[in-house]
């Protein structure tokens, strides 16, 4: 995606991204009236993909766009790892963990109001909500958005030069199976709590367990990591 915006403009990336992934959620909500067996298989994967594609482009343009309107104080828009690292030389971990919190309770609320949404009005009333409100959320911030220059330049060096680095290999890996252990009973545990007679809202509060703990524990990772523990120790021990 980065090398596309030089070429279409990062504005026009960011507005067909908004678009193209509000729509596939809307879109998603009609997926119930489709035959059932491979028919329906394939158009959920079709619509999540594309629906993926859009995301990455809208969140990719953005960090384009501030970057771009605010190129002296990059890390400081985005709250980065750069600023933080230097405001808290001693204490990186601890407040990366602080700021994990927040993804954590991110995590927690999705469930709880696509349970609500879906208690009040079914299986679509959940993507026409999300796929709407980020629709509304591209065209405002378009209006907002001031005049943005795309800058021209090349890499240095190949992104997959950066798959060449063991550290960056590790990390990934290490990434890839956290975000694996907070999805992996999304596809059953929905299935298995419905045999215990409990509504729609109900199993979306038992999605709250994980990213709860998440968000709670986050902050003690950090603190212990910023502690004479060896990170690589760490690392290991978690996966």
């Amino acid at each position: 995606m980065e090398r596309k915006i030089t070429r279409i403009g990062s504005k026009f990336m960011f507005s067909c991204g908004t678009f193209v992934t509000g729509s596939c959620a809307i879109l998603f909500g009609v997926l119930d009236r489709c035959p059932d067996g491979i028919v329906y298989i394939v158009m959920c994967f079709c619509c999540r993909i594309v629906e993926a594609l859009g995301c990455s482009a809208y969140v990719t343009a953005l960090f384009a766009i501030t970057a771009s309107v605010f190129p002296d104080n990059v890390s400081t828009v985005f709250v980065s790892f750069a600023i933080t690292a230097s405001v808290f030389p001693e204490n990186v971990s601890t407040v990366f963990g602080a700021l994990e919190t927040f993804s954590g309770i991110g995590m927690m609320v999705g469930p709880a109001i696509g349970g609500a949404l879906y208690t009040a009005g079914g299986f679509g009333l959940p993507f026409f909500v999300m796929g709407s409100v980020v629709i509304l959320y591209g065209m405002f911030c378009l209006y907002l958005m001031p005049p943005v220059k795309d800058h021209h330049s090349k890499l240095s060096k190949p992104f997959f030069y950066l798959l060449k680095s063991p550290l960056a290999l590790v990390t990934g890996l290490s990434i890839l199976v956290g975000a694996f252990s907070l999805g992996f009973m999304d596809p059953t545990l929905a299935q298995h709590l419905s045999k215990l007679d409990l509504n729609t809202w109900q199993i979306g509060l038992m999605f709250l367990i994980a990213p709860g703990i998440y968000a709670f524990t986050a902050p003690l990772w950090g603190w212990i990591t910023d502690s004479k523990v060896r990170e690589d120790n760490l690392l290991t021990q978690n996966e």
